[in-house]
Protein backbone atom coordinates (compact mmCIF):
# COMPACT_ATOMS: atom_id res chain seq x y z
CA UNK A 1 0.00 0.00 0.00
CA UNK A 2 1.17 3.35 -0.81
CA UNK A 3 2.17 5.55 1.59
CA UNK A 4 -0.24 8.50 2.66
CA UNK A 5 1.26 12.65 1.55
CA UNK A 6 -1.53 13.87 3.48
CA UNK A 7 -0.69 16.28 5.86
CA UNK A 8 -1.27 19.60 7.71
CA UNK A 9 1.33 22.44 6.62
CA UNK A 10 1.18 23.91 10.42
CA UNK A 11 2.00 22.03 13.60
CA UNK A 12 -1.15 23.91 15.02
CA UNK A 13 -5.04 22.09 14.31
CA UNK A 14 -6.45 25.84 14.10
CA UNK A 15 -5.07 29.33 14.11
CA UNK A 16 -5.14 31.40 16.91
CA UNK A 17 -8.42 34.04 16.82
CA UNK A 18 -7.20 37.63 15.43
CA UNK A 19 -4.47 35.56 13.09
CA UNK A 20 -4.39 36.45 9.34
CA UNK A 21 -4.30 33.54 7.46
CA UNK A 22 -4.64 32.65 3.21
CA UNK A 23 -8.10 30.69 2.39
CA UNK A 24 -9.46 29.80 -0.75
CA UNK A 25 -13.09 29.95 -1.83
CA UNK A 26 -14.51 26.53 -2.35
CA UNK A 27 -18.18 27.31 -3.26
CA UNK A 28 -20.67 30.24 -2.24
CA UNK A 29 -24.10 30.71 -1.34
CA UNK A 30 -25.40 33.70 -2.80
CA UNK A 31 -27.41 34.84 0.02
CA UNK A 32 -25.27 34.84 3.19
CA UNK A 33 -21.60 33.37 3.13
CA UNK A 34 -18.43 31.72 1.25
CA UNK A 35 -17.32 28.56 2.25
CA UNK A 36 -13.12 28.35 2.08
CA UNK A 37 -10.65 26.00 2.86
CA UNK A 38 -8.02 27.55 5.27
CA UNK A 39 -4.45 26.59 4.57
CA UNK A 40 -4.85 24.66 7.78
CA UNK A 41 -6.86 22.07 6.04
CA UNK A 42 -10.04 22.57 7.64
CA UNK A 43 -12.87 25.21 6.25
CA UNK A 44 -14.38 28.14 6.95
CA UNK A 45 -17.14 30.38 6.82
CA UNK A 46 -16.61 34.04 5.24
CA UNK A 47 -19.68 35.62 6.16
CA UNK A 48 -21.01 38.71 3.08
CA UNK A 49 -21.44 41.12 6.54
CA UNK A 50 -17.61 40.35 6.93
CA UNK A 51 -16.88 40.93 3.61
CA UNK A 52 -15.85 44.97 3.60
CA UNK A 53 -18.10 48.12 3.20
CA UNK A 54 -18.48 47.67 -0.74
CA UNK A 55 -21.78 46.96 -1.65
CA UNK A 56 -20.81 44.08 -4.80
CA UNK A 57 -20.05 40.82 -2.95
CA UNK A 58 -19.00 38.82 -6.61
CA UNK A 59 -16.27 41.50 -7.12
CA UNK A 60 -14.90 40.16 -3.49
CA UNK A 61 -15.43 37.12 -3.31
CA UNK A 62 -14.72 34.25 -7.16
CA UNK A 63 -14.45 30.10 -6.32
CA UNK A 64 -11.05 29.43 -6.66
CA UNK A 65 -9.64 32.76 -5.63
CA UNK A 66 -7.32 33.01 -3.15
CA UNK A 67 -7.55 35.68 -0.52
CA UNK A 68 -6.61 36.61 3.22
CA UNK A 69 -8.92 36.85 5.94
CA UNK A 70 -8.88 37.51 9.42
CA UNK A 71 -9.95 34.42 12.52
CA UNK A 72 -13.09 35.64 14.48
CA UNK A 73 -14.26 32.19 15.98
CA UNK A 74 -12.76 29.26 15.89
CA UNK A 75 -15.21 25.77 16.94
CA UNK A 76 -12.79 22.86 17.29
CA UNK A 77 -15.53 20.82 18.20
CA UNK A 78 -17.04 21.66 14.78
CA UNK A 79 -13.67 21.42 12.66
CA UNK A 80 -14.75 25.43 11.91
CA UNK A 81 -13.82 28.60 11.69
CA UNK A 82 -15.32 32.02 11.28
CA UNK A 83 -13.31 34.30 9.14
CA UNK A 84 -13.58 38.07 8.17
CA UNK A 85 -12.28 39.91 5.43
CA UNK A 86 -13.14 43.15 7.03
CA UNK A 87 -10.59 43.68 9.81
CA UNK A 88 -7.24 42.52 7.26
CA UNK A 89 -5.52 45.08 7.32
CA UNK A 90 -3.17 46.18 4.18
CA UNK A 91 -0.16 45.09 6.23
CA UNK A 92 -2.04 41.49 7.23
CA UNK A 93 -2.14 40.68 3.30
CA UNK A 94 0.75 41.60 2.16
CA UNK A 95 4.52 40.62 3.19
CA UNK A 96 3.25 41.02 6.53
CA UNK A 97 2.26 38.02 7.91
CA UNK A 98 -0.15 35.33 5.98
CA UNK A 99 0.96 35.21 2.59
CA UNK A 100 4.67 34.99 3.79
CA UNK A 101 3.72 32.36 5.90
CA UNK A 102 2.26 30.40 3.49
CA UNK A 103 4.49 30.63 1.28
CA UNK A 104 7.55 28.93 3.71
CA UNK A 105 4.97 26.28 4.71
CA UNK A 106 4.74 25.21 1.03
CA UNK A 107 8.25 25.35 0.84
CA UNK A 108 8.74 22.99 3.98
CA UNK A 109 6.09 20.62 3.30
CA UNK A 110 6.57 20.02 -0.24
CA UNK A 111 10.56 19.45 0.94
CA UNK A 112 9.02 16.94 3.63
CA UNK A 113 6.14 15.96 1.26
CA UNK A 114 9.48 14.69 -1.26
CA UNK A 115 11.19 13.38 1.52
CA UNK A 116 9.09 10.62 2.29
CA UNK A 117 7.86 10.06 -0.28
CA UNK A 118 11.50 8.90 -1.71
CA UNK A 119 11.69 7.11 1.59
CA UNK A 120 8.03 5.71 1.36
CA UNK A 121 6.56 5.94 4.95
CA UNK A 122 3.57 8.49 5.37
CA UNK A 123 3.91 12.22 5.91
CA UNK A 124 2.46 12.56 9.23
CA UNK A 125 4.97 9.84 10.69
CA UNK A 126 7.75 11.64 9.01
CA UNK A 127 6.43 14.72 10.21
CA UNK A 128 6.44 13.17 13.88
CA UNK A 129 9.84 11.97 13.33
CA UNK A 130 11.16 15.12 12.58
CA UNK A 131 9.07 17.71 15.09
CA UNK A 132 9.24 14.86 18.13
CA UNK A 133 12.03 12.25 17.45
CA UNK A 134 11.85 11.18 21.36
CA UNK A 135 8.42 9.62 20.76
CA UNK A 136 9.13 7.48 17.95
CA UNK A 137 12.64 6.81 18.86
CA UNK A 138 12.38 5.81 22.11
CA UNK A 139 10.28 2.89 22.15
CA UNK A 140 11.96 1.58 19.43
CA UNK A 141 15.01 1.73 21.69
CA UNK A 142 13.27 -0.16 24.58
CA UNK A 143 12.08 -2.71 22.03
CA UNK A 144 15.83 -3.03 20.68
CA UNK A 145 17.11 -3.47 24.15
CA UNK A 146 14.84 -5.92 25.54
CA UNK A 147 15.31 -8.28 21.95
CA UNK A 148 19.62 -8.06 23.11
CA UNK A 149 18.33 -8.56 26.88
CA UNK A 150 16.86 -12.09 25.97
CA UNK A 151 19.83 -12.88 23.23
CA UNK A 152 22.30 -12.13 26.19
Amino acid sequence: MAPSLDCRMYEQKFPEIDTPVMVQVKSINPDTCAYVLLDYTIEGMLSFTELSRILSVLSLVRVGRVDPVMVLHVDPEKDFVNLSKRWVTEDDATAGTCEEKLNKSKRVHSIMRHVAETLDIDLEAFKLIVSDPDSVLDPLTHIVEEINAEWY
